[in-house]
């Protein structure tokens, strides 16, 4: 047997699958059952006629349950106890996707009248008819309004809330209909105003609105009679203050001030009742499982990779050198490295530099000497042999601190100089 919750399931699944836009598809989505509902909205209606009370109360419950709560501005022409009028109000909570409602009309034979219901499955589950006997709006009192969407404390005084049908009807309505969105917890400072329901009798019920104003206490506590007084000496004894800051509440009406009285109500059958008030929680699906992945203290997604075990016989060691690295010589004094000392070997020892230029230039023989030292190497770097001679000449040299290599220019003047030298003796022989 199909329910009344399946019904609105299997059409809103329907109209889901051939919606055509992602914003259609995100409408019908919010209009789906849910787990956890967050709030219940609620539609404000002006029936075919309202008066000056009845007009200025639905805008005071207009601000009591803003912001969910929508608000017809025109007059519609509905009697929420007629067969056609359960059919408008259940075809307005469809199609604003609403489940509560404050209608308020006016008439000769109930007059300043407001009925307060609320549906399950876009169907009447409950509606009670008050009459208002006294009312004062919000605007008349000197208090200032609270903040639009807290949290309101609620106080039913009187036991009919608990023995009458109607009664308990109604104050499950009403805890329905004004508190906000359901929160786990809740910060004491936040709570900013109380509703108040009195019941006097099965039928007055008064209703009134007050803001919580936190004060510092002040002064002590008279002693109880059976306390006995403290010794002559001692420190008098300090009370507790009220709650744990020593703050003390106090209540100031804010308003709506009114005045109920019960007239007519009706109900939905029982089947209907019971399916509403069913409380077992559909199975969820679940969720996709996420392995390695966890949350750290202060809220960060962490993950742990997994990798294979890594072969360090197959680790590249040799990092290429940047271009602009590889024409950079080595510093001065430091170490060649292995490479280097086998090129330098093959190409046979470096020039020594001029010690200073104070020292006596070599003679001529000493500077051919010198000459053909570099030259016989370099000419016998591809031959691979050397004469003993010229190596111990050279490690001479080398050992008297002379050096091996002259700027260019410097042999051919020491050549130059001595030809000179050979025609100056030509000359004195021939005189």
């Amino acid at each position: 047997m199909e329910t009344a919750t399946d019904s609105v399931v299997n059409e809103l699944s329907a109209q889901l699958r051939q919606s055509k836009t992602k914003r259609g598809r995100r409408a019908l989505e919010t209009r789906l059952p849910k787990l956890v509902e967050t709030y219940k909205q609620a539609m404000i209606i002006k029936g075919a006629k309202t008066s000056e009370i009845i007009t200025e109360l639905l805008k005071d419950i207009n601000y009591l349950k803003s912001p969910h709560v929508i608000r017809f501005s025109r007059h519609n022409n509905v009697l929420p106890f007629d067969v056609a009028g359960r059919e408008s109000l259940e075809f307005f909570a469809k199609k604003n996707d609403c489940s509560l409602m404050a209608f308020g009309y006016h008439q000769k034979k109930r007059p300043h009248s407001i009925v307060f219901a609320r549906f399950f499955a876009y169907q009447l589950l409950h509606m009670i008819e008050l009459g208002i006997t006294g009312y004062v709006p919000i605007c008349c009192f000197d208090t200032p309004p609270h903040a639009p969407g807290s949290k309101p404390c609620f106080v039913f005084q009187g036991d009919l809330f608990e023995t009458d049908e109607v009664l308990g009807v109604l104050k499950n309505l009403f805890l329905d209909f004004f508190r906000a969105a359901q929160v786990p917890a809740v910060n004491i400072s936040g709570l900013d105003h109380v509703i108040m329901v009195t019941a006097v009798s099965p039928k007055k019920v008064l209703f009134r609105h007050y803001t919580i104003q936190m004060k510092r206490a002040t002064g002590a506590a008279a002693p109880a009679p059976d306390q006995a007084a403290p010794a002559e000496g001692a420190a008098p004894s300090i009370p507790t203050p009220v709650g744990s800051t020593g703050m003390k509440v106090e209540l100031k009406e804010m308003g709506p001030s009114i005045d109920f009285e019960v007239r007519r109500h009706q109900f939905a059958d029982p089947a209907l009742t019971k399916l509403a008030m069913h409380t077992k929680k559909p199975k969820a699906k679940d969720a996709d499982i996420k392995k390695n992945l966890s949350r750290g203290l202060l809220g960060e997604e962490l993950g742990r990779v997994h990798v294979g075990r890594q072969d360090l016989d197959e680790l590249k060691t040799h990092v290429k050198m940047s271009k602009a690295l590889r024409n950079v010589k080595a510093p001065a004094g430091a170490a060649p490295a292995e490479g280097e000392e086998a090129a330098e070997g093959e190409e046979g020892p470096a020039p020594m530099e001029r010690e200073g230029e104070g020292e006596e230039a070599p003679s001529g023989e000493e500077a051919e000497e010198e000459e053909s030292g570099p030259e016989g190497e370099e000419d016998g770097e591809g031959e691979g042999e050397e004469d003993d001679d010229d190596d111990d000449d050279v490690d001479e040299i080398i050992a008297e601190g002379i050096t091996l290599a002259h700027p260019e220019g410097e042999g051919e003047e020491a050549e130059g100089d001595d030809d000179e030298e050979e025609e100056d003796g030509d000359a004195e022989e021939d005189e």
